[in-house]
C-alpha cells in the first residue's frame, strides 16, 4: 500500500486475543512492500527502485518538490527494473526455466551467462546482448542476434549507452530511461574477427573450422580482399617469417590493418611488407579434408586447387621500384602434390 504524505499509520496488535491498535503520525513518505515491511523515501534513499505488487516505485521529487514513492507506469512481474511499458519485451515468469528462480536480481545473471540468459529478469533494455542463442536480450529489434551481421558480439566488445537525450519517447509520455552501455557478447564466450561486407558482414571463427580459408571481400573501412586463418599451426601452415600477420600491431600492413582477435584472423591481401601476407603461402588444414595453399598476388587471394588456375593472376599493380610484383606472381605455379594441392615459388 502506497502512504504519499502519509497522515498516520495503524498498527493492530493482538493480545490475550484481543485486537489492540497503536497510532504514530509521521509525515514521511511510506510504502510496504512485498516483504511486510515499511520503506521510507528520504534524502539518502532518493532514485532507489523498489518492487511492490508487481509494481515500480521510485523515490524522487514530485511535481511540487516533495518526496514521495512514485509508482511508474507498466507492470514489471520479472522484478528486472523495467516494466513492459519501458520496453521490457520478456516480463513474463511463466515461460522461465526451473533454475531462473534463484535469480532475486539482475545482478544474479552475470555478465555473458548464456545459461541465466534465458530467465525473464535477465532479458530487459539494459541487457547485454548474446548473439547466436535466438533471444533478444536487449530488448532492441535493432540489435541483430546473426554474429556474422553483429560487430561487437562478433569481437566481444563494449556497445555505447544511450541518454535520456537520445532515447526514443515513451507511450505515455513520462521521461524515458537512460540505457547504459553495455558489452555484447556470443554464445561461444569467445573474440572473433570482424569485417563489415556488402551482405552486413561477417564474423570469422564464429563457424568454427567451417571458417577456415573463407574468403571474403571487405567494403568501407574495411576495404580489401580477406583470407580467415586461424594462427594454429596444425590447422594453418605458414613461415615462421610470416607470423607476425596474426599480430598486427607488429605488422605493417600498408594502410588497411588485418584483423585479429583470439586466435582468428581476417588477413588482407595488399598487407605490404615488413610482416605483410602478400605473396606469402598459407596451408589450409582442415581435419578430413585434402590440404591446399592460398596465396595473395598483392590484391587477391588465390586458391590453389583443381579448380583455379595453375599460375597465379598478376596484380593490377606493378609494384615498387625495388620489388616487381608482377614478376613476383610469374614465379608460382599451381599443382598437387601427392594429397597437397601446392603453391610452389
Amino acid at each position: 500500500m502506497l502512504r504519499a504524505k502519509l497522515l498516520s499509520v495503524t498498527v493492530q496488535k493482538r493480545k490475550n486475543n484481543w485486537k489492540k491498535e497503536q497510532v504514530f503520525f509521521t509525515n514521511q513518505p511510506l510504502i510496504c512492500l512485498d516483504d511486510n515491511f515499511w520503506h521510507l523515501c528520504n534524502n539518502i534513499n532518493t532514485g532507489t527502485i523498489i518492487h511492490a505488487n508487481n509494481y515500480i516505485y521510485n523515490c524522487s521529487l514530485d511535481d511540487i518538490g516533495l518526496l514521495r514513492w512514485q509508482k511508474l507506469s507498466g507492470f514489471d512481474l520479472d522484478h528486472d527494473g523495467y516494466t513492459d511499458q519501458m520496453g521490457d519485451c520478456q516480463d513474463n515468469t511463466a515461460q522461465d526455466f526451473y533454475y531462473c528462480s534463484e535469480l532475486e536480481t539482475p545482478e544474479d545473471c552475470g555478465e555473458g551467462n548464456v545459461y541465466n540468459a534465458k530467465c525473464s529478469i535477465c532479458i530487459h533494455p539494459s541487457a547485454s546482448e548474446i548473439c547466436g542463442d535466438g533471444i533478444d536480450n536487449d530488448c532492441d529489434a535493432e540489435t541483430s542476434d546473426d554474429c556474422h551481421k553483429n560487430k561487437e558480439a562478433c569481437e566481444e566488445s563494449f556497445i555505447e549507452g544511450v541518454s535520456v537525450e537520445e532515447a526514443p519517447p515513451t507511450e505515455d509520455g513520462t521521461e524515458p530511461a537512460p540505457v547504459p552501455g553495455s558489452y555484447a557478447y556470443n554464445i561461444y564466450r569467445e573474440s572473433f574477427s570482424w569485417i563489415n561486407t556488402d551482405d552486413g558482414g561477417y564474423c570469422c571463427g564464429y563457424e568454427g573450422i567451417n571458417d577456415l580459408g573463407v574468403l571474403k571481400e571487405g567494403t568501407g573501412e574495411f576495404s580489401g580482399n580477406y583470407l580467415c586463418l586461424n594462427e594454429e599451426k596444425s590447422l594453418v601452415g605458414y613461415e615462421d617469417a610470416v607470423a607476425s600477420v596474426f599480430n598486427p600491431s607488429e605488422a605493417d600492413p600498408s594502410g588497411t590493418a588485418d584483423r585479429c582477435l583470439g586466435n582468428w584472423c581476417w588477413i588482407n591481401a595488399i598487407g605490404g611488407p615488413p610482416g605483410g601476407a602478400q605473396f606469402h603461402i598459407f596451408t589450409i588444414k582442415k581435419p578430413d579434408q585434402q590440404p591446399y595453399d592460398v596465396v595473395s598476388n598483392s590484391q587477391e587471394w588465390f586458391e590453389c586447387n583443381e579448380n583455379e588456375p595453375k599460375t597465379l593472376v598478376p596484380p593490377l599493380m606493378a609494384g615498387a621500384e625495388e620489388v616487381s610484383y608482377l614478376e613476383l606472381a610469374n614465379r608460382f605455379y599451381c599443382y598437387q602434390e601427392g594429397q597437397h594441392w601446392s603453391w610452389k615459388e
